[in-house]
């Protein structure tokens, strides 16, 4: 029976309503503020919605991915004096790489030459994204590179005499990795 009667003689629904015969449901029984899509055996049903298109609508997976697609990222990995060549990363296709930096880390790179080097690039250019490690400072490579394809990054470390030592190796990127 309903309880009382609202504008236009339409009366309230319950806290729950069923849509159809044994269908799914809407409930707001749980909570004043929040409403609920169910299955007709109380478990939460899955929502479709369309591509938000203001500012107060909800989005959609695929909205909300290719947004992340573009944000500002910055990788920080550590190498070592003996560590040869050394996958950093793998970027998926359209990410940019805007700069690559490449400072002495801990350790002081006891016995090192001219010879002595750090690189970052692929496999095809190993230094298409940093050029050569300078033991004395950091130094940023910016190269705003973009990947046609998915591409695994490399540092490529040459000891040139060194017996201890390593470098942290920043990349800043936009786009997404692996």
């Amino acid at each position: 029976m309903v309880d009382s009667v609202k504008q236009y003689n339409l009366a309230g629904v319950a806290s729950q309503v069923e849509l159809g015969k044994a269908g799914s449901k809407i409930d707001g029984a749980s909570s004043s503020d929040q409403v609920s899509l169910k299955k007709n055996d109380n478990t939460l049903a899955q929502a479709i919605v369309a591509d938000g298109t203001a500012a107060n609508n909800a989005v959609t997976l695929s909205q909300l991915d290719g947004i992340s697609d573009y944000k500002f990222s910055t990788a920080t990995y550590t190498v070592n004096y003996n560590d040869g060549t050394v996958a950093l990363d793998t970027f998926n296709a359209n990410a940019t790489i805007l700069a690559v930096s490449v400072e002495k880390g801990a350790g002081n790179w006891t016995g090192s030459t001219s010879n002595t080097n750090i690189t970052v690039g692929t496999a095809s250019d190993n230094s298409l994204l940093f050029t050569e490690f300078d033991l004395t400072s950091q130094t940023i490579d910016e190269t705003n590179h973009t990947f046609n394809s998915q591409t695994t990054v490399n540092a490529y470390v040459t000891d040139g005499g060194a017996s201890s030592g390593t470098a942290i190796i920043n990349i800043q990127y936009s786009g997404t990795t692996v």
